[in-house]
């Protein structure tokens, strides 16, 4: 019997496949998967604040400043994000890793893997401060058929150790 404990990490790429962040700092995960397929989702839930995938949502804006100033002021690592709003949201790709135990044994036996071709936030990105519960989740990623025929949603590979 194999159960698994571990919360996936989850490395995302943008729709042409560039390394964007990998979350492994995920406290929740969840993958939703209803069988018409019409309702299948991945939320995390990230301990850490990610500026990477803000980055994706918004755009960066870039302050055109002297090197004189540059030199002379102190604080050269600010980033600003301009937010505006959205016809289209990203598209990503996504791949999720994690482990399953044996229940008897409690020690490791199989390597998990989700790979999902075709994703977007279905949520946006919701900022929620709050002392001791966290929001529901961080980021809500919309799973999307990757072929015409809207069949293939997402692929797992289970690997024996």
């Amino acid at each position: 019997m194999d159960i698994i404990m571990d919360v996936i990490n989850l490395e995302i790429y943008d729709e042409k496949g560039r390394h964007v962040v990998t979350l492994d700092t995920l406290n929740k995960s969840q993958l939703f998967y209803d069988l018409t397929g019409r309702n299948t989702y991945l939320g995390v839930t990230d301990v850490a604040f990610r500026t990477e995938i803000l980055k994706q949502l918004g755009e960066v804006v870039k302050e055109d400043i002297s090197d004189f100033n540059k030199s002379v002021t102190e604080d050269n690592n600010e980033l600003k994000i301009k937010f505006k709003k959205h016809n289209k949201l990203p598209k990503f790709k996504l791949v999720g890793r994690g482990v399953s135990y044996d229940a008897e044994t409690n020690r490791i036996n199989k390597d998990i893997k989700i790979i999902i071709h075709n994703a977007q936030l279905a949520n946006g990105y919701d900022l929620e401060n709050k002392a001791g519960n966290p929001s529901l989740f961080d980021y809500v990623f919309e799973v999307l058929p990757t072929n015409d025929d809207a069949d293939d949603l997402f692929e797992m590979v289970i690997k024996e150790r």
